[in-house]
């Protein structure tokens, strides 16, 4: 989780950020050229602020996808910080693989047998950033008889309150779980579904 610095102490007195201290800019000022309608204008101010402020206030401003989509166009505004970004950018693309590949196996799982623990492992997987459509797409690699269209029915016919409460599971717990199944059946008949 980032550690993100209180928004109002980001700027001084005037309502310049601390990170734009070589020009007279506002943080008003300065959004509205994250927002600008030029893409280079964009990637300018981006590569301003990942150059000189914390790397956790960056993304109060701007979402990783940004950064990404920005990428070619602002790592020559980078300097000495490249190297940082560059490193953190490829830990963060392999945790990314590493979690599909899990992603993908619970999946799989799932559809073998339908555990409380598997759907929970499901949840905080695709809490914690895993991209079910690229695990979809990946899962009939590991398991040849693998369809979303399949997950969903095995998921829709399994009712997991009556379990959750034999192993002590409080109705909250019970429902949350219950939940994320019903979303989870959206989800998959919706990636399913042909065009």
């Amino acid at each position: 989780m980032l550690n993100l610095t209180p928004r109002e102490t980001l700027t001084d007195p005037a309502g310049r950020p601390y990170f734009l201290w070589d020009c007279d800019l506002t943080l008003a000022d300065f959004e509205a050229r994250l927002r600008h309608g030029d893409p280079d204008v964009r990637a300018y101010f981006l590569a301003k602020m990942m150059r000189q402020a914390r790397p956790d206030d960056v993304f109060q401003f701007a979402r990783l996808a940004e950064i990404r989509a920005l990428w070619p166009r602002l790592v020559k505004y980078l300097g000495r910080s490249r190297a940082f970004w560059s490193w953190l950018l490829d830990t963060w693309n392999r945790q990314a693989d590493d979690l599909n590949e899990i992603l993908v196996a619970k999946l799989a799982a799932l559809l073998g047998r339908v555990e409380l623990r598997d759907l929970q492992d499901v949840a905080a997987l695709l809490k914690a950033g895993g991209d079910l459509i690229a695990a979809l797409r990946d899962a009939p690699k590991k398991d040849a008889g693998f369809s979303a269209m399949t997950l969903a029915w095995v998921l829709e016919s399994y009712e997991p309150r009556p379990l959750a409460r034999a192993l002590g599971w409080s109705e909250r717990e019970a429902s949350d779980i219950d939940g994320f199944r019903r979303e989870l059946i959206e989800r998959l008949t919706r990636a399913a579904r042909p065009e």
